[in-house]
């Protein structure tokens, strides 16, 4: 098993900056009620269930209309938190861990055509105890390709915040430990990284509010002097779960159905 190891520096560098406008709203289809990935896929988005699915991949166009679904073979589904893309490859983080309790995280590799190329396992250092439990760190829902290697940003259930953690590519055994850890106040569970902008977005939730960061010039290689911006999503019976770049200011983001209201597709803009 190969060891990442690592000095945990925490960066309370933030600024709330309000509201962002909601410009496009659409329904998606009862199949990805539980929607939690996003990733651009031939003009069109991708999509998938976090739990509850089998292992398929939905393609969706951008006003959310059902478009082809894709089985996944040799994978298994069972908390599938995001996805992202690079190097020709797909990556689909099979991490989601609720309570504590999991031993088998994963990610999977694929190819255009989504068939396997691989499977990355992940391990927690710091995790010692693996008892049922709602408040811990040891949860992850976002994922983005950066330079030839994964960052992982956790949902800390304990302190609401989100470390960082970085792997290869490339198939193994892994155990990770956090490079830095950001101050965000809420649950993360959605990312998107452009190169071309140097971008990172990542977006949250707590006690019913979503909220939008956004981290300019983001750079791996200097976590500490990051800072970013967090913006209220004025959107309520909802829960925030996947996010796309579209440019510099306006972002997809999909929610999953809550209750009465239907899982969505907007299009949101920084005023």
């Amino acid at each position: 098993m190969k060891i990442i190891y690592s000095f945990l520096l925490i960066s309370l560098s933030s600024i709330v900056l309000g509201q962002v406008r909601i410009n496009e709203v659409y329904p998606l289809p009862e199949l990805v009620k539980e929607t939690s990935g996003l990733e651009y896929f031939k003009g069109n988005l991708l999509t998938h269930n976090d739990s509850g699915d089998a292992t398929f991949l939905y393609a969706i166009d951008q006003k959310g209309t059902f478009l082809k679904q894709y089985l996944v073979p040799e994978t298994s589904h069972q908390d599938w938190e995001d996805i992202t893309y690079g190097n020709s490859r797909y990556y689909v983080g099979d991490f989601g861990n609720n309570f504590g309790t999991r031993k088998d995280l994963k990610i999977y590799i694929l190819d255009k055509q989504f068939k396997s190329k691989g499977t990355i396992q992940i391990e927690y250092a710091k995790q010692q105890s693996f008892e049922f439990r709602r408040q811990h760190a040891f949860d992850t829902e976002a994922l983005i390709f950066y330079k030839n290697s994964l960052i992982l940003f956790s949902k800390n259930r304990a302190n609401f915040t989100t470390e960082v953690y970085q792997i290869p590519t490339k198939s193994g055994s892994y155990k990770i430990t956090p490079l830095f850890e950001f101050d965000v106040k809420c649950l993360i569970t959605g990312a998107d990284f452009s190169k071309n902008l140097d971008l990172l977005v990542l977006v949250g939730y707590d006690q019913g509010k979503q909220f939008l960061f956004t981290f300019s010039d983001f750079n791996m290689e200097n976590l500490e002097k990051n800072s970013f911006t967090k913006n209220t999503i004025p959107l309520e019976n909802a829960q925030i779960e996947g996010v796309k770049i579209i440019d510099q200011n306006t972002f997809w983001v999909t929610t999953e159905s809550l209750g009465e209201a239907p899982a969505r597709l907007l299009k949101i803009s920084l005023d």
